[in-house]
């Protein structure tokens, strides 16, 4: 199990075709590599892929939508 807390909403999810790696993106902009199997963080892609400040609320909008893996595991791709 992948204990998620210490991070932000994770607003998409997507499963490598062999199901050893997960691939997350957040509210916070972030997408990151997930080990599957260990249920522990591989790496992080991007820190910031596409949050925006809102300024008069002083919070971030936007973020990573969806994510997706290719079949072969070799591209990431988010929006």
């Amino acid at each position: 199990m992948i204990n998620a807390t210490a991070y932000a909403a994770v607003t998409s999810i997507a499963q490598s075709a062999d199901g050893r790696v997960l691939l997350s993106g957040g509210a916070d902009g972030k997408l990151l590599v997930w080990d599957a199997e260990h249920g522990k963080l591989a790496r992080t892609l991007a820190e910031s892929l596409h949050p925006e400040l809102r300024p008069d609320a002083g919070q971030l909008i936007g973020g990573v939508r969806a994510v997706a893996i290719s079949r072969d595991g070799k591209i990431a791709a988010s929006a």
